[in-house]
């Protein structure tokens, strides 16, 4: 049956085969309600890669709807399947496409709302919303509350005998984000090797986009912001990226220019981003950097703080994260342990 197909694509990571199945299924006209709440539900699955978030959105919301009100059985897929599971991942799948859109609290609330729904007890559904919520957590800089989801994470996986599973990839990603706002860097270095095993095994885009990033701050932290700054441009940019991988994304490459005193290139990409708005602290520290404090004021009297935080750290030549540009460099980078 067509359903069991796709979910068997859409846990093989085959996103492409995915769609074009599920487009199959949209076209039958025999298709039930039960079944197509399904089929909607783990197409909605497919926004961990690179489908659209308008369309996860629509996708979940279409599952969502024909699992509350549809009369006929709704179908297993993969031992986990039924009504519980397919609400699950419709409502989970939201909270996931709210985070990739860089809206961290409207995230963090739905993944909280999603802990209490049947569904949720399954012990990989448990994991995936424990890593998404502290993973929302993290990037809005609440370190806490994201590292006690992710161990929560960690725990039921070890608890269950499934600690190299997949799922955990957003919770090792929370605890590499909050050791490098701690400048934790045995911790960052070890997380940052778990969540790689998970990123490039999957290659789920999005996980891949966080995945180097994180990597790069690393970089730049404990080596140089020339070696980082080589190292984010080394890869092509997806141009199908979620909102918060772009910001994450400019913020580092902003910070990374500054630090490495190309102010007109760096004042260039601001100029062209379509997220300028979100970059304000970026042009602070370019002003800070060029030495005009007016113009810093200006451009915090004018910052409207967005949700996330596109905050990305760079190294001051010490190893040590620097809050400002405007503190002054070591003479020369430590070596790697």
């Amino acid at each position: 049956m067509e359903v069991n197909l796709l979910a068997a694509q859409i846990a093989a990571f085959q996103t492409d085969e995915a769609v074009e199945t599920y487009r199959r299924l949209r076209r039958r006209a025999d298709l039930s309600d039960g079944d197509s709440a399904a089929a909607a539900a783990l197409y909605a699955c497919a926004g961990l890669d690179d489908l659209p978030m308008a369309e996860v959105f629509k996708a979940a919301e279409t599952a969502t709807g024909l699992v509350r009100t549809a009369d006929d059985i709704v179908i297993d897929f993969l031992g986990v399947g039924g009504r519980d599971s397919v609400e699950f991942l419709a409502e989970c799948m939201t909270a996931v496409a709210l985070l990739f859109d860089g809206d961290l609290d409207r995230s963090a609330a739905k993944f909280s709302a999603v802990r209490n729904l049947p569904g949720a007890q399954h012990r990989v559904w448990k994991i995936y919303v424990l890593g998404g919520l502290a993973l929302a957590r993290a990037l809005a800089g609440h370190a806490n509350e994201a590292r006690s989801n992710a161990m929560a994470a960690l725990e039921v996986a070890e608890a269950n005998g499934i600690t190299y599973h997949h799922s955990l990839a957003f919770a090792h990603f929370a605890l590499v984000r909050v050791a490098l706002d701690q400048l934790d860097q045995n911790m960052a270095a070890y997380h940052l090797g778990e969540s790689g095993i998970r990123a490039h095994t999957t290659r789920l885009a999005a996980n891949v986009a966080i995945q180097h990033l994180l990597e790069v701050e690393q970089t730049a932290l404990w080596e140089s912001p020339d070696v980082a700054l080589t190292q984010l441009r080394s890869t092509r940019h997806n141009p199908r990226e979620p909102k918060i991988v772009t910001g994450l994304r400019q913020a580092l490459e902003l910070r990374l220019l500054i630090a490495t005193g190309k102010r007109d290139q760096a004042r260039g990409l601001l100029d062209l981003s379509p997220q300028a708005r979100t970059l304000t602290p970026q042009l602070i520290d370019l002003e800070l950097e060029a030495g005009d404090a007016d113009a810093a004021r200006h451009a915090l009297s004018r910052w409207d703080q967005p949700a996330v935080r596109y905050r990305a750290p760079h190294s001051d030549g010490c190893g040590r994260g620097r809050e400002r540009s405007a503190q002054p460099r070591c003479p020369r980078a430590p070596a790697r342990p």
